[in-house]
């Protein structure tokens, strides 16, 4: 127990920390994902059990426009082509959008509402720099990914000779 303790701690395997760190990062990714996959809730919940969820609030965090019209849009995340309508409804195709809107499982009869399951919109957001957030973001995980291990190696390369040796 000793050994393995000394090696993912940076014994002689000086890449260990950073390995048990990434298979740690996998594991909870992982659970994560099976988790959100057995828990139904928002559109995926409604359009399960529409007469029970009509009416009800959703909300769409983070959805992407696919096809957009005057008066309604598609957005898609883990559901594809939600249909969402309403004067709100406003984004050009490609957009990023978060958005509340009433859930309505369809053949409601209203002008201008499908006869499909779909939400009227009631505040919608379009996040114009998300693009740029991102890149920011990459950048920034490519540039500590270069820098971190040059940065060891300097300060804890001769420490680490003596220590060895």
């Amino acid at each position: 127990m000793r050994g393995l303790l000394s090696w993912a701690m940076g014994g002689r395997g000086r890449g260990a920390p950073l390995l048990v760190a990434v298979a740690l990062l996998v594991a909870i990714s992982a659970s994560y994902a099976w988790q959100a996959g057995q828990h139904r809730q928002g559109w995926l919940a409604a359009i399960e059990a529409p007469e029970e969820h009509a009416g009800q609030e959703l909300t769409l965090p983070l959805y992407k426009v696919g096809e957009a019209e005057p008066g309604r849009i598609f957005v898609t995340k883990l559901a594809r082509n939600v249909p969402v309508v309403g004067p709100l409804a406003v984004a050009a195709s490609g957009d990023t959008v978060s958005m509340r809107g009433t859930f309505h499982p369809g053949g409601c009869g209203e002008p201008g509402h499908p006869e499909v399951p779909h939400v009227v919109a009631t505040e919608l957001e379009v996040h114009h720099l998300r693009a740029a957030k991102r890149s920011l973001g990459l950048l920034t995980l490519f540039g500590l990914l270069f820098w971190l291990p040059r940065r060891f190696r300097r300060v804890a390369g001769p420490a680490l000779a003596e220590a060895d040796g």
